[in-house]
């Protein structure tokens, strides 16, 4: 999967967001996971309201 432009813009705050999540939760060296959030994570971002 690739980065959607919702990802790319806030990628810094997202990408910490979701690395945090992973640390907690003991999976941050999860190296196919980390992709697959970001992207859920800018979706749900682009979606209305």
């Amino acid at each position: 999967m690739s980065e959607t432009a919702g990802s790319r813009n806030n990628g810094s705050r997202d990408g910490a967001s979701v690395d945090q999540l992973l640390l907690e939760a003991g999976m941050d060296d999860d190296g196919g996971l980390r992709p697959m959030l970001l992207d859920l994570q800018a979706l749900a971002a682009e979606r209305p309201a």
